[in-house]
């Protein structure tokens, strides 16, 4: 499992991330980029290693 944040929750996906669709949100949208970006990045790292997430943007509370 790897933990990836959608929005201000952080959830838990399965191993094969690229294989989980990702319906939260339509394709065009700059989130969905964003998601999967975060998924890719996050493939290559064993699933026992707990490395802090980054934040890629600020979020509205500081």
């Amino acid at each position: 499992m790897i933990v990836v944040r959608n929005g201000n929750k952080l959830i838990q996906v399965p191993r094969p991330a690229w294989a989980i669709p990702m319906y939260s949100y339509p394709k065009g949208d700059p989130r969905y980029r964003m998601l999967l970006r975060f998924y890719l990045r996050a493939l290559p790292e064993p699933p026992e290693a707990k490395a802090p997430l980054e934040e890629d943007e600020p979020c509205g509370t500081p």
